[in-house]
């Protein structure tokens, strides 16, 4: 992948993102927009704005793709995991050594873990020589669109649904 597709990469899934944070509220708090954008502000609701946006991203540019890596599917799905586990793992050890939620560090967290994704993906499609299936490699996707469904209006009683 080269850099130039990685810049705009990020710029998309950043703006999407962003604009995705304000989504619920500015829709008049409807239900379907709450499943795939932030209805709160727990760090569970905000993985909404990683995972979805790359997912549109890395969905558009597979059917856009004309000589697509054999490993694109997995390789991007592995990555939006990554930048999602960045986030968990940079938002609580801030937050352990601060002890208070700082909304230009929860910001930059955000995208350095786009970031993260896309690094991630650009090193897996270059460096693995597997063939996964592409199904298999779609099941942790669809499992967590539904985690994201039945926690939005349900969340268990956890640090990561809690909001700071």
């Amino acid at each position: 992948m080269k850099a130039k597709r990685n810049i705009w990469a990020f710029f998309i899934i950043s703006i999407l993102g962003t604009i995705g944070h304000f989504l619920y509220e500015l829709s008049g708090k409807i239900a379907v927009i709450g499943l795939f954008f932030p209805v709160n502000e727990s760090t569970w609701e905000h993985l909404k704005l990683l995972f979805y946006p790359a997912l549109i991203f890395f969905t558009a540019e597979y059917f856009l793709l004309q000589n697509k890596p054999k490993n694109y599917v997995c390789s991007s799905v592995s990555s939006i995991f990554v930048g999602m586990i960045s986030i968990i793992i940079l938002f609580y050890t801030y937050q352990g050594f601060v002890g208070k939620n700082i909304d230009f560090l929860n910001i930059t967290i955000y995208y350095f873990s786009v970031i993260i994704t896309l690094f991630t993906q650009r090193i897996l499609i270059k460096n693995s020589k597997a063939n996964p299936n592409k199904i298999f490699c779609l099941i942790p996707i669809i499992i967590m669109a539904v985690l994201f469904a039945v926690f939005t209006f349900n969340p268990p009683s956890l640090g990561i649904f809690a909001i700071p």
